[in-house]
Formats: structure tokens, sequence, C-alpha cells
């Protein structure tokens, strides 16, 4: 193996590649976007473009985004591994720090931050952007609408013009509109993509194999179904009543027609409506979560909502007699042990696993994790858990690096894993990863599926239950990942063809 030989970086520690340093050396002379399967080396990258801005620019500084604090931790473990300049000199900051102790590492030469923290820093006066000579965003995809990526870049243009932007991300979005916000908001100038099939890149590629196993929802669990549907049409009912557009509405209600309509509701003041709109949307998470998740998260879901008071439609939800009748099944169901059909069939996935090899199972909901985690442990496997910091029940970043750090130990072998965990997280041994619900996001698909066949080839398992939306997704993120594909290809051909690209944004309006 051959190693980067820089003044900045430290001897033998970063492997040599190719790819690597030619797409680096296109993002030091372009404001470039960075577009790169999980696992072939981005955070690399990132750090090639930082020793060449902190080589020609000794007196700046270099600041690198991420969306969590863990990924934050990580590229600064990173950057302490690899930079070679005092570790004084490279900052961490997060919101425990006080302003003072804040404004103090932002005169650090390079600073890990969040959005989030820059751009409340920045309000505060406490970050001289006209010091900074190039700042790296990470999942870079994240910058729409009013995400702090997107107020950050502005201004820093805006004081900085001749400063460095590079943004770095495993896979854009599949609506081409989206991609051009993001190139727009950030002043792309340079689109730098690789795929598996990229000649660069696929020596380094590691197969991975995607096995999509179907289950079937047992009787108990249709029948409480059932009864919730015909819960849920009552509310449908009146809103059609009420005079709602019946476009919304069909023989499945879906969470964006509903929201779709609450928007109608509030922009006509029909405030008559809010009750059965509300009701409909918390029913119609409620079957999600039956469909997907199984009977535990349903019920500890309605054990929440009768716990609170003065919410809008909650006391007609509680006596809606079909309802109450699923509620009471769905408890005794429990107590005899009925669940959904994919706890059985992720034991069976899990069990074979070897005492060295490592397994990440994603799912969208805390209250799975918290069942799966529990039911796992009783089966004397080892498992851990890594969810987000929000609310009582949330893991600090502390809690979140430890978790990750057990299981590239060992303590663990197994780790359960909201969202929280698909962005970023560097398990480069991890040999399974299983979605136990599906996503119908083309990005948040190939970041689940990177978490595996990095070094070694790695295997997904995706559960798709019959008739739900489970099933859904599978369709939706197969034509979204064909779209995304297509996108970014389209996308770099134009930023290639494009000399103009190389002086001005005319490569991004040619997305128009």
């Amino acid at each position: 193996m051959t190693y980067v030989e820089h003044p900045l970086v430290k001897q033998q520690t970063l492997e040599k590649r190719e790819y690597q340093i030619e797409i680096a050396s296109k993002c030091s002379a372009l404001n470039s976007m960075v577009v790169l399967p999980t696992g072939l080396g981005k955070t690399a990258i990132s750090l090639l473009v930082m020793v060449d801005q902190l080589q020609k620019y000794p007196k700046k500084r270099c600041v690198i985004l991420a969306p969590t604090r863990v990924l934050v931790h990580q590229h600064y473990e990173f950057l302490l591994k690899n930079l070679d300049i005092d570790s004084n000199n490279i900052a961490f900051i997060t919101g425990q720090d006080p302003n003072w102790e804040r404004e103090e590492k932002w005169a650090k030469k390079v600073i890990c931050a969040t959005p989030q923290i820059m751009r409340g820093d920045l309000k505060r006066g406490l970050v001289n952007l006209e010091s900074i000579s190039l700042i790296v965003f990470d999942e870079a995809h994240r910058a729409i609408g009013d995400y702090a990526y997107c107020t950050i870049a502005e201004e820093f243009a805006n004081v900085n013009p001749d400063a460095r932007i590079v943004g770095m991300t495993a896979s854009l979005p599949s609506d081409r509109d989206k991609v051009f916000v993001i190139l727009r908001t950030l002043g792309i100038q340079n689109v730098e993509f690789r795929d598996h099939e990229s000649v660069d890149v696929k020596s380094y590629v590691q197969e991975t194999k995607i096995d999509w196993i179907e289950v079937e929802l047992s009787e108990p669990l249709k029948q409480i179904l059932d009864l919730l549907r015909k819960g849920l049409g009552i509310y449908v009912d009146q809103l059609r009543q009420g005079g709602l557009n019946t476009k919304f509405f069909g023989i499945k209600v879906s969470l964006k027609t509903l929201l779709e309509a609450r928007r109608e509701i509030e922009s006509h003041g029909r405030y008559e409506l809010r009750s059965p709109l509300y009701t409909a949307i918390r029913l119609v998470h409620a079957i999600d979560l039956l469909e997907t998740q199984g009977i535990s998260a349903f019920i500890r879901f309605f054990e929440r909502l009768s716990s609170r008071e003065r919410v809008i439609g909650l006391k007609k939800l509680m006596n809606n007699e079909f309802v109450k009748e699923a509620y009471e099944i769905a408890k005794g169901a429990r107590l005899i042990g009925e669940e959904h059909p994919k706890i059985s069939k992720l034991k069976e996935v899990l069990e074979p696993l070897k005492e060295n090899e490592k397994a990440i199972v994603f799912t969208g909901y805390r209250d799975s994790v918290e069942e799966l985690f529990q039911r796992l442990n009783e089966d004397g496997l080892r498992v851990g858990y890594l969810i987000g910091k929000s609310g009582d029940t949330g893991q600090s970043q502390y809690e979140q690096v430890e978790a990750l750090d057990d299981l590239k130990k060992g303590k663990f072998n197994i780790l359960i894993a909201t969202q929280v965990g698909e962005e970023g997280l560097d398990v480069a041994e991890c040999n399974l990863v299983v979605f136990y619900d599906n996503v119908s996001s083309a990005v948040r698909f190939v970041q689940r599926r990177g978490r595996t066949g990095r070094k070694a080839p790695g295997r997904v398992v995706a559960f798709m239950t019959k008739g739900t939306k489970d099933e859904a997704y599978f369709w939706i993120v197969r034509k979204r990942m064909r779209e995304a594909r297509r996108t970014v290809a389209q996308v770099n051909y134009i930023f290639k063809k494009s000399l103009d690209g190389y002086f001005s944004n005319s490569a991004v309006e040619a997305l128009k």
C-alpha cells in the first residue's frame, strides 16, 4: 500500500488513491460537489482539499460541517489521526461550550461543528467568515429550504466570494429541481460524480448483496387494522362532507394527502375541520406503526396519546368505537405474545452472525428500537442501540459516540439504530445491514446500504410486509434510485460539457 505524502498529512496514515487526489485537485480549483458512494473516502478527499488550502493560505482556517454531533466527532477524530498540525489547533465545537470558549475555538486552524452551531454563532458575531478559506458541507443533500447550510453558504459567498466550498454526499435526490436548488444554494461550479461502475473506483468497491424478505401480517393484526380503517373512514367522510377537495381521499388515505388537506384547511380558514383532520392524521400514523412495526409500537403510541390533555380531536379518537375495540384487541394480543412477523424473521437473520461479525438494524421509530433491543437481548444476542438526542429518552452525544465505540470494540455486535445512524456512520467492519422498515428516499436507501460492504463484501436484508407501506416504498425507492442515478449523471455531463462552468455558474443555469 502506498500513502499520501504531504507536509500537512501524517506519514503512512492516509492511503493514496488516484481518484481521490484527482477529485481533491478539482475541488481546490472550483466550488465542487462530490457525489461518491459510501466507503470510497469522501472524508479523505476533504482532508486533501483542506491541506491544500492550509498550505496556500497559512493565515486562514478551514471548517468542516456535518449534520449530527456524532458525525462531527468522527470528522474530528479523523483529522486528529491524519492532519499533521498541532492538535490544539483542531477544534470540535458543541452547544455545551460557553460562548467565550466557542469564540476561541473559531479562531483555531481547523474547526469541526454542526451547521446549527455555526449559524447560531454567526448571529452572535463569534465567527469571522473573512478568515475562512474553505467550508466543507458534509451530507450536502440537506442544503434545501431553511436548513442551516443554506444560510451559511449564502453569507460565506457574500463576505468571502473567493473562498472555496465543497459539498459531499453519497447520493443527491432523484428530483432534478431539488438537485438544482442544492447546487445553486452552495454556489457549485463543478460536480465530481463516481458510482460503483466508474473505472477509477471499481477496484475499491466491495460487492453488497441485497435480499428482500417478504412477510405477511397475522390474522389478529389484520383484524386490528380493519377496525382502525373503519374508524378512519368516519373522519375521512366528515372531511368530504365539509367540502374539502375530494381528490385528497382515495380508498387508502396517506399521511401526505392529509397534510395537503391541512394546508387547504388553514388557507381557507376552515378551522371546524381541524378536529376530524388531526384525528385522521393520528389514525394513519397508528396504522403505519401497526403495519410496519408491530403491536407494541402501536400500543405505546396510544398510551402516549391518552396521557395528553387539550389536544384537538383526541377525545373523539378515544371515544371512537372501532378504535377502542382495536386497542383492546391489541392489548390482549400482546399479552399472549402476538407480534409483528418481522421480529421472528429478524432473529433468524441475526442468529447466524459469527462472534467477530457485526450488524446494524435500521428502524424509523424509537419504540421499535426499544422493543427490538429488549427482545433480542432476551434471546441471548449481544445488542446495543443508537438514537437521536431529542426528547427525554434520547442519547446524548457522549452516549452516541460510546455506542459506536462499544460496537467497534465488540462489547456487542448488533446495533439497533434510528435515522441518526444513517448518515456517515463509520463502522468499517459491518458485515450485515437490516432494513427493519423501508424508506422511500433514494438518499436514505443509499446511506443505509452504505453501512456495509466497505472493506469486505457485505449483505443487506430488507423486510417487506405485503400490502403495506413497506411494499409501496419498495417500488418507490427502486424508481427513485434509477431517477437519482440518471439525474446525477445528467448533471455531471452538463458540468463537464460546459467550459463556462470553470468561470461562472452557467453550468448550474443550464439545469433550469
